[in-house]
C-alpha cells in the first residue's frame, strides 16, 4: 500500500524507513539504525549506499569510533522525509479505513506485543 501511494517518489519502503530513523535521530550510526529498522548490516549499507549516491543522506566518521559511520540527511533528504510523512499518513488512513475506532487500537495494540513495544 505505501509503495502505491508513494509511487512519485521514487523510494522504497525500506528507504523510507531509513529516512525517517534518520530524520527523527541525526547522527545515528549505521549499525543501530539496522536494528531499528531490523534489516542485516549488509543490506542496510546497500540502502544507505543508494540513498546517499541520490543526495538524499550523507555518512560521516563517527568522533569516537573511527569504523563506525554515523549518518545525516541532507537537505533534498529532509524536505522528502517530509513529504513521506505525509505519505504515510495517507497509506496508514487507508490501511484502517475500514476498521472501527476500536479495531483500530486494537490493531495497534496487537503490532505493539507482536513487536515487543
Amino acid at each position: 500500500m505505501f509503495a502505491d501511494v508513494a509511487s512519485d517518489y521514487e523510494v522504497t519502503p525500506v528507504q523510507a524507513s531509513v529516512l525517517l530513523v534518520v530524520g527523527n535521530q541525526p547522527g545515528i550510526d549505521q549499525k543501530t539504525l539496522a536494528e531499528i529498522i531490523a534489516l542485516d548490516r549488509a543490506t542496510t549499507g546497500n540502502v544507505v549506499g543508494r540513498l546517499e549516491t541520490r543526495g538524499l543522506l550523507k555518512r560521516a566518521t563517527a568522533p569516537a569510533d573511527g569504523r563506525a559511520r554515523i549518518l545525516f540527511l541532507t537537505k533534498p533528504g529532509t524536505l522528502l522525509n517530509r513529504k513521506l510523512g505525509a505519505v504515510t499518513r495517507k497509506a496508514r488512513r487507508l490501511l484502517v479505513q475500514d476498521l472501527t475506532a476500536q479495531e483500530q487500537k486494537e490493531l495497534i495494540r496487537l503490532m505493539r506485543k507482536i513487536l515487543r513495544l
